[in-house]
C-alpha cells in the first residue's frame, strides 16, 4: 500500500518530471481560486451591467473547468478509490458542461460588443439573456449526450506500478478491468508486462466526442480573441464618446494569454507528459 508520504515524494521524481505535474495541478487550483475571486468581483463591481454579468459568468465558467486538473492535487491512486468515485463524477461533469458552456459564451461576444460585421447580434434584447442562457444550455445538452457512446467512458482501471520492473497490478475504478480497452491499453502500455518505474495510473476509454469537445475551445477561444481585438480597434477608430464597461487593452492582453496558455498547455500535456 501506497503511503501519503511515498505518494508525494513519488510525484516529484525524475520519472515524473520532478513534479511538474503537480506543479500544474497546484497551479490550476490557483487559478480557479483566482478566477472565482475575479468573477465576484467584475459582478460586484457593477451588478447591473449585462457586460459585467457576462464576463463574470464567463470567468466563474472559466474557474469551474480548472477542476479537472485541480482535484488531482488529492492522491490520484487506487488506495483513494472511494474518493476519486466520487471526485471523477463531479469533474467529469463539471468539466465537460462548462465546457460546452465556454465556447458558447465566447460566441456571444458579439452580442455584448459592437464586432465589425456583426452589429445584428448586438441587440438588447439578446443581451438580457445571452449571459446566463449558455450556462444552462451547456449542462443541458451534456446530460443529454453524457452516457452516449461518443460521450461515455465507461471503464477504467488503476494501473499500480509498486517499483520499477515489477509487473502491473490492476484495480476497478470504473467499469470493469477485464474489458477490451483496458486489457488492450496494459499490452501496449507495458509490452513486456513490466513496470518502467514505480507509478499510479489510469487506462480506459478515451471516446472521440470528450476529445472533440476539449479542442474545440481553442479554436473558438481564438475567434473569440479575434472579436475582442475588432472591438478595441474599433473603438480606437471612432471618435464618438464610448459607452461604458467597453473592454479593456487589459483585458485582451489577458485574455491573450489565457489562450497562449491554453494551447502550451494542450502541447505540455500531449507531447510532454503522455
Amino acid at each position: 500500500m501506497t503511503t501519503l508520504a511515498e505518494y508525494y515524494s513519488r510525484v516529484f521524481s525524475p520519472e515524473y518530471f520532478f513534479g511538474l505535474r503537480m506543479v500544474i495541478n497546484i497551479g490550476t487550483l490557483l487559478v480557479m481560486l483566482w478566477l472565482f475571486a475575479l468573477a465576484y468581483l467584475v459582478w460586484k463591481a457593477d451588478s447591473k451591467s449585462l457586460q459585467n454579468r457576462f464576463i463574470g459568468t464567463l470567468l466563474l465558467v472559466e474557474g469551474f473547468k480548472n477542476l479537472w486538473i485541480a482535484l488531482e492535487v488529492f492522491p490520484f491512486m487506487h488506495e483513494w478509490n472511494s474518493f476519486w468515485v466520487v471526485a471523477w463524477n463531479i469533474k467529469f461533469d463539471f468539466f465537460f458542461s462548462m465546457q460546452i458552456a465556454a465556447i458558447l459564451l465566447y460566441l456571444c461576444f458579439p452580442i455584448y460588443y459592437k464586432i465589425r460585421g456583426l452589429g445584428f447580434m448586438y441587440r438588447p434584447f439578446l443581451q438580457k439573456h445571452a449571459y446566463y442562457l449558455p450556462l444552462a444550455i451547456g449542462i443541458g445538452v451534456w446530460l443529454m449526450i453524457q452516457g452516449q457512446t461518443p460521450f461515455a467512458v465507461n471503464d477504467l482501471s488503476w494501473i499500480e506500478c509498486t517499483a520499477e520492473g515489477a509487473a502491473p497490478i490492476v484495480h476497478e475504478f470504473l467499469g470493469t478491468s477485464t474489458s477490451t480497452v483496458v486489457t488492450s491499453g496494459i499490452e501496449t502500455t507495458f509490452p513486456d508486462g513490466v513496470c518502467p518505474a514505480a507509478l499510479d495510473a489510469t487506462l480506459g476509454d478515451e471516446p472521440f466526442g470528450i476529445w472533440a469537445i476539449v479542442f474545440a475551445q481553442t479554436p473558438i477561444s481564438i475567434l473569440a480573441l479575434l472579436f475582442i481585438r475588432s472591438t478595441i480597434r474599433k473603438n480606437l477608430d471612432t471618435d464618438e464618446a464610448l459607452p461604458k464597461n467597453q473592454i479593456s487593452h487589459s483585458f485582451y492582453i489577458g485574455f491573450l494569454g489565457k489562450v497562449i496558455g491554453s494551447v502550451l498547455f494542450f502541447v505540455t500535456l500531449l507531447l510532454i507528459l503522455p
